[in-house]
């Protein structure tokens, strides 16, 4: 994809290289695998990381994002409030829609700068 524009700044790496860094750290299996991609919906651009580790459960999905919690972890509290200074959203789901013991993946909606 060219041409595509968000507004960022020093943040947005560390916040892409957190996602990366956990995708593959946190995955136990050997041959460890991660995919990224990126595409441009109308109003936003939807960075999506996928890894072939074991899954996540729907509670821990949901207290990934709260510091408190300890499956979560500082970088994916931080890289929630990263993308929400950038008015973009994050959220975890399940590589294969329905089976969460077959990887997971990020979802990051970030707004088009025009």
């Amino acid at each position: 994809m060219s041409g595509a524009q968000i507004r960022a700044d020093a943040y947005l790496e560390l916040l892409l290289s957190d996602l990366l860094a956990n995708a593959y750290e946190h995955n136990p299996i050997d041959e460890k695998r991660v995919w990224v991609s990126l595409t441009a919906e109308e109003s936003a651009y939807e960075l999506m990381i996928s890894d072939n580790g074991p899954g996540l459960s729907d509670s821990v999905k949901n207290s990934l994002f709260d510091l408190s919690q300890r499956s979560g972890g500082v970088r994916l509290h931080l890289a929630h409030h990263i993308i929400e200074k950038y008015g973009g959203t994050i959220e975890v789901l399940d590589r294969v829609q329905g089976d969460p013991n077959q990887g997971a993946k990020i979802k990051v909606i970030f707004p088009k700068f025009s």
